[in-house]
C-alpha cells in the first residue's frame, strides 16, 4: 500500500515539479541539516529558495568533500549531517582511491522510496511476479571493511541485501545469503545455477548483465553436471567444496530425477541455450540496460530470447537518478522525490565555474552533467554522470545515462570519450557487419603511440594463419579507427598527422576480461560495481592479460 500511494504522488497529473523539489530542498534536507557543520559555514539557514541556494552554497566534487568524509570515518559526527553516519558505501568510482559515501537513515529513506515505485511498476505490469520465485544480486559480496571508528564500509548491494537476507530465505527467494560470500566466482555461480535450476522460476534481477552473462554461460558450459547434481540431490561442482558450505547447502539440495528428466528434455536440442527452455515461466529480467553496456546486451540476446526485460533504477550510492517504467527501455523519469537536482549543460561542463539548470528549466534531447543534494550529506554534488533528456512525465524529465563526464583518455591532447567510442563502434556494425563480443578501448604505448582495443571475437578462434577468419575483425577495426576520426576532430589531425597510429585490435577472447575482471575484484571491487565500460585511461592494459594475435586496423582498408 505504501509504495503504492508513493507511485500515485509521484504520477500526480497536476504535481507542481518546482513546487516538489524546493520544498524538499528546503524543509527534508537544509533545515535539519543547517546545524551541521557544513550547513553553518555555507548558511543553510539563510537559503530561502532554490535561486539563493545556487547563490550560497558551491559546487563540490568527491575531492573537495574527501576531508569531511575522512573525519566522520575517524567518528566525527556533526560534520555533513545533523544524523549519525550508519556506515559507508564503497564505491570503486573513476578515481585511484575508492570513494566513501556517508549513510545516514534519511538516505535510506529516500532510496527506499524510489525503490517501492519501481517495484510498484514492476508488479504491475507482471502481476505474476509478485507471488513468484526470483533470483537476486547473486554477484559476490565484496569486502567489507571497518572505518576507523568502527563504521561499517560495504557496497550498496550487500547493505541492502542483508536488509532482505529473511526474505531471501523464504520458498520465493531461493538462493541462500552464502552463496554471495564465495570467493571463487566459478563456485559462485555453479552454486547459483544448481539451486535456481531445481525448480520454477519467474524473474532475475541482477545489477550488472555481465553477471548474468556469466551466469548462462555457466549452465551452458556444465549443463550436463547441473542436471545429474539435481537428479542426485548433490551440488555436483568438479571441483574442491568446502564440507561446511555442502552441510549449509543440504536442505537444497535434495534430489529430484523428475525435474532432472524434464530438463534433459527441453535442452536436449541442439543450438544455443534459452532460459526459457531451463524455467519456462521465466517472465522478466531486471538489469542495466543503457548503451554503455550493449556489448554485454547483445550476447545476452540469444539467451533471453522471449524474456521481458527491464532497466534496472539508475542510481548510484550517492543517489537515486531515475526510475525505468516500461519493459524494453532504458532511463526513466527524475526521481525527483527523493532528491534534489540540477544540470550542468554539456557545453559548461569544462566551464571553472558552471551555471546549472533546475529539473523544470530541461530542454529535450539535450545533454547535461547530474548534480545532485541528498539528505545524506551531499550538497550540489557534482556525481560526473552525464543524462539526455529523452522527453518528459507530464512536467518531470525522462533521463537516460549516457556516458562519465570525466571518463576520458588522452594520449597527445586528442581527449576520446566513452560516448565516442561507443558510437564509433556502434557506427561499424550499422549495416550487418559483424563485430566484437565485448571491447574495450586503452592507450598503448611504444614508438607509434595509439589506442589499442581488447577483444572477445564472435567467432572467438581468430589466430594468424586464418585469414578468412581475420578480414571481419581488421574491417570492423578499420570502421571504428575511421569513425573515432571522424566524431573527434582532435583526434583524426593526429592521426592524420601521424601523431597517433591507427588502432590495433588484441584479441583476449572471454577468458580474458574475466580475467581483467577477476583482478578488480581483487582489489575489492564488487561483482556489481565492475564496470568496464568501453574505454580507460589506463596504459597497456594488454601487458596483464593474455593476447592471443595482435590485428591491425589499417589492414582493413
Amino acid at each position: 500500500m505504501l509504495a503504492s500511494a508513493e507511485a500515485e504522488r509521484f504520477f500526480a497529473p497536476h504535481q507542481d515539479l518546482a513546487d516538489v523539489q524546493e520544498r524538499l530542498l528546503l524543509e527534508t534536507i537544509l533545515a535539519p541539516n543547517a546545524g551541521s557543520e557544513y550547513g553553518r559555514e555555507h548558511h543553510f539557514s539563510a537559503v530561502t529558495d532554490a535561486d539563493a541556494f545556487r547563490r550560497i552554497v558551491p559546487l563540490v566534487d568527491y575531492e573537495r568533500l574527501r576531508p569531511a568524509v575522512d573525519r566522520i570515518a575517524r567518528g566525527e559526527q556533526g560534520v555533513l549531517t545533523a544524523e549519525e553516519a550508519l556506515a559507508f558505501f564503497k564505491t570503486s568510482g573513476s578515481l585511484a582511491s575508492p570513494k566513501l559515501v556517508p549513510v545516514t537513515a534519511s538516505l535510506v529513506r529516500d532510496k527506499a522510496r524510489a525503490f517501492g515505485i519501481f517495484w510498484h511498476l514492476a508488479y504491475q505490469a507482471h502481476p505474476k511476479l509478485r507471488n513468484g520465485k526470483w533470483i537476486a544480486t547473486f554477484g559476490d559480496a565484496g569486502r567489507r571493511d571497518r572505518s576507523a571508528c568502527g563504521l561499517e564500509i560495504l557496497s550498496e548491494a550487500t547493505f541492502w541485501n542483508r536488509r532482505t537476507e529473511r526474505m531471501q530465505s523464504l520458498a520465493g527467494w531461493p538462493l541462500p545469503p552464502v552463496l554471495r560470500t564465495l570467493e571463487s566466482p566459478e563456485l559462485r555461480y555453479f552454486a547459483v545455477a544448481r539451486l535456481a535450476m531445481a525448480g520454477a522460476l519467474h524473474g532475475i534481477m541482477c545489477l550488472n548483465p555481465s553477471t548474468l552473462l556469466m551466469l548462462c554461460r555457466t549452465i551452458e558450459r556444465h549443463l550436463p553436471l547441473l542436471i545429474q547434481g539435481i537428479a542426485d540431490g548433490v551440488l555436483g561442482y568438479p571441483g574442491d567444496v568446502a564440507p561446511s558450505l555442502v552441510e549449509q547447502l543440504r536442505t537444497h539440495l535434495r534430489p529430484d530425477p523428475a525435474r532432472a528428466r524434464s530438463l534433459e528434455r527441453e535442452l536436449r536440442e541442439a543450438g544455443p541455450l534459452r532460459l526459457k527452455r531451463v524455467w519456462s515461466e521465466l517472465e522478466l529480467v531486471v538489469c542495466w540496460q543503457s548503451d554503455i553496456v550493449t556489448p554485454y546486451l547483445r550476447q545476452l540476446d540469444p539467451y533471453l530470447a522471449g524474456v521481458d526485460r527491464r532497466d534496472y533504477i539508475t542510481q548510484a550510492s550517492e543517489c537515486v537518478m531515475a526510475i525505468p517504467t516500461v519493459d524494453g527501455s532504458s532511463g526513466g523519469p527524475l526521481a525527483y522525490t527523493s532528491h534534489f537536482f540540477e544540470f550542468i549543460p554539456e557545453a559548461s561542463i569544462e566551464a571553472p565555474v558552471p551555471e546549472t539548470r533546475f529539473a523544470w528549466e530541461l530542454e529535450p534531447g539535450s545533454v547535461y552533467e547530474l548534480v545532485v543534494t541528498t539528505s545524506g550529506g551531499l550538497y550540489r554534488y557534482r556525481i560526473g554522470d552525464c543524462f539526455q533528456v529523452t522527453g518528459f512525465a507530464g512536467p518531470v524529465p525522462v533521463v537516460q545515462f549516457l556516458y562519465r563526464a570525466g571518463k576520458t583518455s588522452s594520449i597527445t591532447g586528442e581527449k576520446l570519450t566513452e560516448y565516442q567510442v561507443l558510437e564509433a563502434a556502434r557506427w561499424a556494425v550499422t549495416d550487418g557487419a559483424e563485430g566484437p563480443r565485448e571491447f574495450l578501448c586503452f592507450p598503448r604505448s611504444g614508438p607509434d603511440p595509439h589506442y589499442g582495443v581488447l577483444l572477445s571475437w564472435s567467432g572467438d578462434g581468430v589466430t594468424p594463419d586464418t585469414a578468412e577468419a581475420v578480414r571481419p575483425v581488421e574491417r570492423w577495426l578499420a570502421r571504428f579507427d575511421a569513425q573515432l576520426m571522424a566524431i573527434n576532430p582532435e583526434y583524426g589531425d593526429k592521426r592524420s598527422s601521424g601523431r597517433l597510429g591507427s588502432v590495433i585490435g588484441l584479441i583476449v577472447g572471454d577468458e580474458g576480461f574475466n580475467a581483467f575482471r577477476g583482478e578488480l575484484v581483487r582489489a575489492g571491487v564488487s561483482d556489481d560495481q565492475v564496470k568496464l565500460g568501453v574505454l580507460s585511461r589506463k596504459l597497456d592494459i594488454d601487458a596483464l592479460l593474455p593476447v592471443r594475435q595482435a590485428i591491425h586496423a589499417r589492414h582493413g582498408l
